[in-house]
């Protein structure tokens, strides 16, 4: 009787360390989905792997390419990279917003320049803009998530500057 309550505490303690990652963790390219971001994830866990990111001191340096910001214009407006193009994909639920970025994809992302996505945390914003792009016939070597977001970027002094 005390190895199975043993047991059952050490399952639920197991559980309640998960979950915890689950919460407080976010924007890392390295760290497993759990629960319910498994699940959501699960269907792209292949394309996941062949993510490619750049980080966002990286970011900073780039030229002649597309910085493509997808945050929700508050956020964009309150600071972006210099230069970058504005599309929203926030909120997430919000299918008009799939259809502009189709539309946007294939009429000013099909040249041959590198793109680089800005989301709120280098995850979901830049998967679900990633698919889309793909679905639309932007080359993937082409596709590259800023690490960490604007979260990271608001860490380097100057690097998000606001939009008139």
């Amino acid at each position: 009787m005390k190895k199975t309550r043993i047991i059952a505490l050490v399952a639920a303690l197991t559980l309640t360390v998960g979950a915890t990652g689950l919460v407080t963790g976010c924007g890392k390219k390295d760290e497993p989905a759990t629960g319910k971001a498994a699940a959501s994830t699960a269907s792209t866990a292949s394309q996941a792997m062949d993510y490619q990111y750049i980080s966002a001191e990286d970011v900073l340096k780039v030229t002649d390419a597309h910085i493509l910001d997808v945050r929700e214009e508050d956020k964009y407006k309150a600071g972006t990279i210099e230069g970058a193009e504005w599309q929203p994909i926030f909120p997430l639920e919000d299918t008009s917003l799939e259809a502009a970025m189709k539309e946007y994809a294939t009429s000013k992302l099909n040249d041959g320049k590198n793109i680089y996505i800005l989301c709120n945390s280098g995850k979901r914003g830049a998967e679900k803009t990633t698919k889309i792009l793909l679905e639309n016939g932007i080359d993937k070597s082409k596709i590259f998530t800023i690490e960490g977001g604007a979260k990271a970027l608001a860490e380097i002094d100057g690097a998000l500057k606001p939009v008139q």
